[in-house]
This record gives C-alpha cells, sequence and structure tokens, in this order.
C-alpha cells in the first residue's frame, strides 16, 4: 500500500512540473480565454504555375520582291507574322498562411516553448536551433503581363556593301540656236548625283552573295597560289557562311524568337476546374477570351489519400480533442493543365489543405528534451526527438 502510495505520488509530481498546453481553435463558438495566448497558423499550399511561351517573328528582307528575279528563290514571304507555342509549363508549391486553421495556445506555468515563423506558421517545439529550421519566405516575381512585342526598330537588316549609294546620271536639255538664218538644237548634258533605286540595290546585294560563293569555292577546292593552313582554310569559310547568311536575309527575312514566362497563382480547392488564361499561334498568351483563343484548363482531383485516417479519428471520438499542439497531415491532387485537347502537364502535388488536422496530446510534452520540427510548408512533422 505505501509502495502505491509512493509511485502515485511520483506520478502526481512529474505531470505537474512540466507545462499543460491547450490549442483552441480561432473559430471555435463561444472561446473565453482569460490571457493573452500564442498564436499560430497551420499552412495551406498554393500553386505557382509558370508558363513559358517561345514566341517566333518573322520580318521580311527590303529586298523580299526580288529574290526571285535575282537570286531564283521562290516563294519568299513578304509580310510579317508571327507565331506562338507554348515551350514549357511547371507547378510550384508555394505555403501561405491558412486563415481556417489559426489556433490558440494557452499554458498553465507560462512555458510556451514553440517557435514559428516570419509567416506566423508552427515551425518547432523545443529547443531547436535557428539553423535547424527553414527561416526563409518563398519570394516569386508575379506578372501576368501580356508577350512583350518585338517592334520593326530592333530588327535591323545589315547591307554590308562596298559599292556607293549614289550614281551619276546625266540629264540631256536642248537649246535652240540661229546660225545663217536657220535654227539649230545643241544638246546640253547635266549630270547629277542621285541615290540608288532599291532594285538597283537588290541586284548589287544579289551580285555581292555571288562572289562569295565564288570566293569560297576557290577555298574549298583548293584553288589559290599560297600555302594556307587548314584551319585558316575553315574560318575564312565559317566568316564567308556568315557574311552570305546576313545577304541572304536582306531577301529571304530574319527570324527572332523571344521566350516568356508567365506566373500565375492559384489557391487548390477540391475538384477545382478553372480556366486560367487563354491562348492561340497567333496571339500568344493572354488573360482574356479573344475570337481565336482556346482557354487554357486547369484540373486538380483531390486523391484523399487521409480520408481513411480521417474516418479512424471519427469512430475513436479523439478527433476533436483539444489539449495539445495542432498539426496537419497532408493531402495531394492531381494536377492537369491542357489547351485544345492536348495535355500540357500532368503532376501529383502535395496539397496541405486537403488532408486533416490531427494533434499531439500533452502527455507528450512531459519529456524536457522534447523536440518537434515542423515542416513549414506542409504543417506536417518532419521529426520527433528528445536528445
Amino acid at each position: 500500500m505505501k509502495k502505491l502510495s509512493f509511485f502515485l505520488s511520483i506520478l502526481f509530481f512529474s505531470t505537474s512540473i512540466f507545462a499543460q498546453i491547450t490549442s483552441y481553435s480561432i473559430s471555435e463558438q463561444n472561446l473565453k480565454i482569460g490571457s493573452r495566448p500564442f498564436v499560430y497558423f497551420l499552412p495551406k499550399t498554393n500553386l505557382i504555375i509558370n508558363i513559358e511561351v517561345e514566341t517566333e517573328y518573322f520580318f521580311p528582307g527590303p529586298y523580299s520582291k526580288e529574290a526571285d528575279k535575282y537570286l531564283l528563290i521562290k516563294n519568299v514571304e513578304t509580310e510579317k507574322k508571327n507565331t506562338s507555342k507554348i515551350k514549357n509549363i511547371e507547378i510550384i508549391e508555394s505555403s501561405i498562411i491558412d486563415p481556417n486553421a489559426c489556433f490558440f495556445a494557452v499554458v498553465d506555468k507560462n512555458k510556451l516553448n514553440l517557435s514559428i515563423n516570419e509567416k506566423g506558421i508552427l515551425a518547432a517545439y523545443g529547443n531547436v536551433a535557428d539553423n535547424e529550421l527553414d527561416n526563409k519566405l518563398d519570394i516569386f516575381l508575379m506578372s501576368n503581363n501580356l508577350t512583350e512585342k518585338l517592334n520593326d526598330r530592333k530588327i535591323i537588316f545589315t547591307d554590308l556593301s562596298v559599292e556607293t549609294n549614289f550614281i551619276n546620271r546625266t540629264d540631256t536639255t536642248y537649246k535652240v540656236v540661229e546660225e545663217d538664218s536657220m535654227f539649230r538644237k545643241i544638246p546640253i548634258y547635266n549630270k547629277l548625283i542621285t541615290s540608288k533605286s532599291s532594285e538597283q540595290k537588290a541586284e548589287e546585294a544579289a551580285n555581292f552573295i555571288y562572289k562569295i560563293r565564288k570566293a569560297r569555292f576557290a577555298l574549298l577546292s583548293g584553288d589559290f597560289e599560297t600555302d594556307v593552313q587548314l584551319n585558316d582554310i575553315e574560318y575564312m569559310v565559317s566568316k564567308l557562311n556568315s557574311l552570305e547568311k546576313e545577304y541572304l536575309e536582306l531577301f529571304i527575312g530574319k527570324t527572332v524568337k523571344i521566350n516568356n514566362v508567365y506566373s500565375y497563382e492559384l489557391s487548390p480547392t477540391e475538384n477545382l476546374k478553372t480556366e486560367l488564361c487563354y491562348f492561340s499561334k497567333e496571339t500568344g498568351l493572354v488573360d482574356y477570351a479573344e475570337k481565336y483563343t482556346k482557354p487554357l484548363i486547369v484540373n486538380i482531383e483531390n486523391q484523399e489519400i487521409t480520408s481513411k485516417i480521417a474516418d479512424f479519428y471519427k469512430k475513436t471520438n479523439n478527433y476533436k480533442e483539444q489539449k495539445g499542439i495542432y498539426y496537419r497531415i497532408p493531402g495531394a491532387a492531381n494536377i492537369k493543365i491542357s489547351c485544345d485537347d492536348i495535355v500540357y502537364l500532368k503532376k501529383t502535388v502535395p496539397i496541405a489543405q486537403f488532408g486533416i488536422i490531427n494533434y499531439l496530446p500533452t502527455k507528450m510534452f512531459a519529456d524536457k528534451n522534447l523536440k518537434i520540427k515542423f515542416d513549414e510548408n506542409t504543417g506536417n512533422i518532419k521529426s520527433i526527438s528528445n536528445e
């Protein structure tokens, strides 16, 4: 009997020396708390959807209409155009506070030892060093702007001709003079300097292309008098190829590609299907529906991976227990992003708010050396130790 009394007294003493933690949901009705409580949040998951769009701009050359005449290049495009395509889509999970998972923590001995991060999300219990915590904020540059348009002033067609842009033109006028009772017309020649026409410049550029090809053929066929090193030949041929390309662009035009990444933020809800933005090959990515656009559709389907755990707690009638610390067992979702029956992304993503809220009972905190680290992105337990 004395031994039993001794053990009961030890048990009572051990349970009275550690803090009794009680957590209350901020949404609980008729909540009355006498002192200022410690407030912490559990996280929820937002999705950052980054869409990379490649836009290809075509600008016709200034001599495009003369390409067939001087270079026998047919079916050359003579009008500006641009086409876009979705090159890549990625999803990044971002954690924010869940206003529906806010809790007041109250202790009976003022020995609360909880840590939260910069956002107010529960990070740890116990003497956990700062370098063991995440201690970071998710920073994203959000831009829902339209594709950057490339104007003509950024496109330069280089004419590297060595010929002057001016020609001498002779105009002939006539002066009538009287000689021996007869009138005679005397020609007067006036020399003028004038700019060459576009067709004349096109002919010069075409002739220069033929000169480049002739020089390249001479190098490749060994038709030169002096000894030339092989490396020098390769270098000269590459320079001639580059020069020919610049001249050909005067006839066949230039193509410029620009990649833009657009970021959208989405807060997942169960079985969500939404039109994120709109896309077409002509206009690229826009935030509104147009005649030739197709919606970019996001489908989010809850996997319900924690449904059996929730059913178990409900059956044991312990699901609404208050004493302790609340944490979250995250769920997951199947996400599909498609446009015009083309699926660009299928991925399974952890979603904190699709899971359930569980608790750690107060009796766990009898150990003074107890350390608990929580995942600040999902609210789940990362580790528990008493070392």
